[in-house]
């Protein structure tokens, strides 16, 4: 009888670059203030219901980096009940509705909006995003 042996290579983990971790803590940071200042409840449904509510980019933070930080870009949802649905089947009546409320906190041009925001947003060097993070501390501080 032949015993076989497996071989497990196992990948060191790299740490996340000091600007990675710089942008997680502001993304931390400004849901903390978002949900202080909105109530922490789903906006699409205004409930506490919701599962696993969360920042939720109403214009992917992928595809508009520099969005990425704008409060008029960031609406608090509830994970399966709204944001699943608006990024992995946008035909869906529960997106279809997302949308609808986007458009009705946001206003009907809000992607309009949205882009003229981003055209006077700078890029994002390690200047700006730590000044960002202080003025954030501070604003959630007081």
């Amino acid at each position: 009888m032949k015993i076989r042996t497996c071989s497990i290579k196992f990948r060191k983990i790299k740490s996340n670059s000091d600007r990675g971790q710089l942008i997680k803590s502001i993304d931390k940071l400004l849901f903390s203030i978002i949900k202080k200042e909105r109530g922490g409840q789903c906006e699409i449904h205004n409930s506490l219901l919701c599962d696993s509510i969360a920042p939720m980019h109403i214009l992917a933070k992928g595809e508009h980096p520099r969005l990425r930080f704008s409060r008029q870009n960031i609406i608090l949802a509830g994970w399966f009940c709204s944001h699943y649905w608006t990024h992995h089947n946008a035909d869906h009546p529960k997106a279809v509705y997302a949308f609808q409320r986007i458009r009705e906190l946001r206003g009907k041009n809000y992607k309009d909006e949205l882009a003229r925001t981003e055209a006077t947003m700078p890029k994002f060097n390690m200047i700006y995003l730590k000044t960002l993070e202080m003025a954030l501390k501070k604003q959630l501080e007081t």
